[in-house]
């Protein structure tokens, strides 16, 4: 029957109906089909339907495929901003097919909310022309493990926040032909969406954008992710952007443009695979927070900070903590003047020696308890 097949980054794997109960929405949609209830506005333009709720009863491991027709009667079908948001039952199966020209609402945010009932959606050729809001679309679908959003047309989207956050078994998703010049904001887009091992957005247009806070964050799967051309220009923030992605192994950052990023907190914070880091082109004039910026780091070696400038910068606690194969640092450009907290800066950096770490008696700053504890290799610690 209909099956998700089309990709081009990632290799989809193939999404089929399932041999299971057949519901095909019509005019006759009031009638009992023992898993599906509708809640449709009838009018001159067709059927809208508000939502679709699930029958209330025990479901024993069921499967059901629903199809969504274009139009009913040859009138259209539109669907409303919660349309499967009810599809949360235990042991139940849904194959969803929305067939071509049926149109998504400018709100779409929420359309698929915590629908953990979903197990596989063909989307076809479906209308997206109006659509504005798109966040939270698929927020909690646990139970899908692909998606195929290759036809959506997304050239009026302005909001994508959190639109796959804690979709847990999401292994490949297509978001090839997108257009994303009008978006402002991205944060959490793909907060928590553990088993994605790899994304391609380098066709991405992030001009507009001006929050990606936490946007990867909890992508512990996650080794090759391109955002080679991302226009960051707008940020001011890049607070827990990559936290989480433990098994991502580089980054490409150069397009980065940090001018008005006052905050760095955690922002590579548990990036246990990573090797390197090149931040030369980071511009740090405005940050006043890199607490635990680098936390946990283990496997760098060595992070290249002679760009930055921290005459503003107020919180420096657990920077780089954990970085336990970090040798070498130059630090001594640092201007300190403004630091308030310094606590657990080096905490745990069991290789660090104290070559380059510039002025650290740190007399005026507040709060640097346990500092340098266990950095091992340390022949004298800095007094603090």
């Amino acid at each position: 029957m209909n099956c998700i097949s089309k990709l081009i980054s990632v290799a989809l794997p193939c999404v089929c109906m399932a041999s299971a109960t057949t519901v095909t929405f019509d005019e006759n949609y009031k009638a009992n089909n023992n898993y599906f209830k509708f809640d449709v506005t009838e009018s001159k333009d067709g059927y809208n339907i508000n939502w679709i709720s699930l029958e209330d009863r025990k479901y024993n491991n069921e499967e059901a495929n629903l199809i969504i027709p274009g139009k009913v009667n040859k009138q259209a079908v539109s669907l409303g901003h919660n349309a499967f948001a009810w599809f949360k039952a235990d042991g139940l199966g849904i194959n969803l097919v929305i067939e071509k020209g049926v149109k998504m609402p400018r709100d779409s945010a929420g359309l698929f909310y915590f629908a953990k009932s979903l197990k596989q959606i063909d989307f076809g050729e479906v209308d997206t022309r109006d659509v504005m809001y798109m966040g939270g679309m698929f927020y909690g679908c646990s139970g899908l493990s692909a998606l195929d959003l290759s036809n959506f047309r997304t050239d009026k989207v302005v909001d994508m926040q959190s639109m796959f956050e804690k979709c847990s078994n999401l292994k490949a998703i297509n978001l090839a032909n997108w257009n994303t010049h009008l978006v402002e904001n991205m944060r959490e887009m793909y907060r928590d969406c553990g088993q994605l091992e790899s994304l391609n957005l380098n066709h991405f247009d992030t001009q507009n954008v001006r929050d990606m806070r936490k946007m990867f964050q909890g992508c512990k799967n996650m080794t090759i992710l391109h955002i080679d051309k991302f226009n960051t220009s707008r940020l001011h923030s890049l607070y827990r952007m990559f936290m989480g992605c433990e098994k991502l192994l580089k980054l490409n950052l150069e397009s980065f443009d940090t001018r008005n990023i006052d905050e760095m907190s955690d922002t590579f914070f548990d990036c246990k695979s990573l090797g390197e880091l090149d931040l030369k082109r980071f511009d740090t004039t405005n940050v006043s927070s890199m607490s635990f910026m680098f936390a946990g780091c283990k496997n760098l070696k060595k992070i290249d900070l002679s760009s930055f400038d921290t005459k503003n910068v107020e919180f420096m606690g657990g920077m780089f903590i954990s970085c336990e194969n970090l040798q070498a640092l130059d630090l001594s450009h640092f201007d300190l003047t403004r630091l308030i907290c310094t606590s657990w800066m080096f905490k745990n950096c069991y290789n660090l020696k104290n070559e380059n770490l510039g002025d650290l008696l740190l007399k005026n700053v507040k709060y640097k308890q346990e500092m340098f504890e266990n950095c091992n290799a340390m022949q004298e610690k800095p007094a603090n």
